[in-house]
């Protein structure tokens, strides 16, 4: 199971990201995390101030999650 975390950091300015970890859940498979990835950086690219950028992310592996 993968969990979706998404940080968009500031190209100007040092240390000053912002984190967002998915709230609806986790995914089966990387794909699945991945797509919600791109989901969550097209609901929040509006909401950012018109800056340089940088965007990372990671689909962090849930080990012994039960379902």
């Amino acid at each position: 199971m993968f969990k979706a975390i998404l940080m968009i950091c500031s190209l100007a300015q040092a240390n000053d990201c912002m984190q967002y970890t998915d709230t609806r859940g986790l995914y089966r498979t990387k794909e699945q995390c991945m797509a919600r990835i791109h989901e969550m950086l097209n609901d929040i690219k509006p909401t950012l101030p018109d800056v340089a950028r940088e965007h990372l992310y990671k689909c962090d592996d849930e080990i012994g999650v039960k379902l």
